[in-house]
């Protein structure tokens, strides 16, 4: 499997300039990481309304791409989640933050797979929209010296206050 990623800690703030960052790359979605029907829940926003009860994890799509989204069956859950890997779709992990910590979040996509020893790679029309989403990201945020993480400039600010920054998930 081929994928791409980039790897931040955001605040909410910084979080909503990257969103709104993204907005003039063309018509996309967000979309629910689970279904309990199979087919893709679009959301409001990418904004995080209460951590404690949503998932960090939502997905990017172009809006003319949400037929194409697949879904897998999770064993013994009564919900399906979308398949990162077949799907047309960035996963967007959004960051955690408390008064102690910010845990780490990242765009993530796949290029291409192996399917029956075969590769398959993605439609480049997706590729190239994905990858514009990512080197948008790296633009907005800074990265670090000497490392492969990004930060907001309030997750900055708040890492040279002593906040930690957490890279779990």
């Amino acid at each position: 499997m081929k994928s791409r990623q980039i790897n931040f800690f955001l605040t909410t703030a910084d979080q909503a300039d990257l969103i709104n960052s993204l907005d003039p790359l063309g018509e996309f979605v967000y979309v629910r990481n689970v279904s309990r029907d199979g087919t893709p829940e679009i959301l409001e926003s990418a904004s995080i309304a209460t951590a404690t009860n949503e998932s960090l994890q939502i997905y990017i799509a172009q809006l003319r791409e949400i037929k194409n989204i697949v879904f897998q069956r999770l064993p013994n859950v009564t919900f399906s989640s979308i398949d990162v890997v077949r799907s047309p779709v960035v996963q967007f992990v959004r960051c955690y933050q408390d008064e102690r910590c910010i845990r780490r979040g990242r765009l993530y996509f796949v290029t291409a797979y192996y399917d029956r020893r075969q590769q398959i790679e993605k439609d480049e029309v997706f590729l190239s929209w994905a990858r514009k989403i990512v080197a948008r990201a790296r633009r907005v945020l800074k990265k670090e010296d000497g490392s492969l993480i990004y930060y907001g400039k309030q997750a900055l600010h708040l890492k040279q206050a002593g906040i930690t920054m957490d890279l779990g998930f």
